[in-house]
């Protein structure tokens, strides 16, 4: 059995001699080490589970054209790319391939559109407009699946990923007060 009082003693002094060594960096030193290892966080967690970040940028422009932010909160504002991430992770598995087909089509579109652009999300609003309209068009389950999804990551319970802050049902009015009572009426006088 080993004596709780030396284990103590010897994590101080590890935390003593790493803060000492910590205080010896600048804030340049530390700053410059974070962006060098920016890749291999990336890589180590992406953030998406279903898509790329690349991807999900096309899909978060895509379904902030289908509802817009402004006044109100938008797609983007509400998280809806993190509703489609984990819906397509856990129920939509079998979609996945298929929507990175209209990705990619929806990329195409937009470079024809814009040559020089890299994707969907670089462009103009009014240009998105235009490419989705074409989008609707020439993929409507393509474009049909992603304003389906859109709407339930605006809408549903924040628990699945969207609808973050309740933005979406705040546009509703809808006040979830997990609790209710019984419509009383006239059956319950005595």
């Amino acid at each position: 059995m080993s004596d709780p009082r030396a284990d103590r003693r010897a994590f101080l002094g590890a935390l003593v001699g790493s803060s000492a060594a910590l205080a010896g960096l600048t804030w340049s030193d530390v700053a410059a080490s974070w962006q060098a290892a920016a890749p291999q966080r990336e890589a180590a967690h992406p953030g998406f589970t279903s898509f790329t970040r690349a991807e999900a940028a096309e899909l978060e422009a895509m379904a902030e054209c289908i509802l817009p932010g402004g006044e109100r909160p938008g797609a983007r504002q509400a998280g809806v790319i993190h509703f489609m991430d984990h819906w397509f992770a856990q129920q939509g598995k079998g979609a996945v391939a298929d929507v990175r087909k209209g990705i990619a089509a929806l990329g195409a579109a937009a470079r024809r559109r814009k040559p020089g652009v890299r994707g969907f999300a670089q462009l103009a609003e009014a240009d998105q407009v235009a490419v989705l309209e074409g989008i609707e068009k020439d993929a409507p389950a393509f474009f049909g699946g992603v304003r389906f999804a859109t709407l339930l990551g605006m809408f549903s319970d924040p628990g699945h990923g969207g609808n973050r802050d309740k933005a979406g049902w705040t546009l509703l009015g809808f006040e979830d007060g997990y609790a209710w009572s019984a419509p009383y009426g006239a059956y319950d006088r005595g």
